[in-house]
């Protein structure tokens, strides 16, 4: 159950006080700390991301981080598919 006071705007998070809130807020950080990262190597490789290839990276990498726990992977996964669409450019 959701309550309509329960989100605390600012920090864009569940209030703390709400059923399984820790759990929800560990899984946003998680997708957040993702998109960030995706965002920033893409940047230092100067590759455009458009919406279907940051859905795409984003897919690629959070679903071998949550297979393997590793982040190992996360950055390998991360790299060869920003190598492959510059290669397509």
């Amino acid at each position: 159950m959701f309550y309509s006071d329960g989100w605390v705007e600012d920090k864009q998070r569940i209030k703390t006080r709400h059923p399984f809130a820790a759990t929800i807020n560990q899984k946003l950080y998680n997708i957040e700390k993702t998109l960030n990262f995706i965002y920033q190597v893409a940047e230092s490789n100067r590759t455009v991301l458009t919406c279907e290839s940051f859905k795409a990276a984003f897919d690629q990498v959070f679903t071998n981080v949550l297979a393997t726990g590793a982040i190992y992977f996360f950055i390998a996964a991360l790299y060869a598919l920003f190598s492959e669409l510059n290669s397509i450019d």
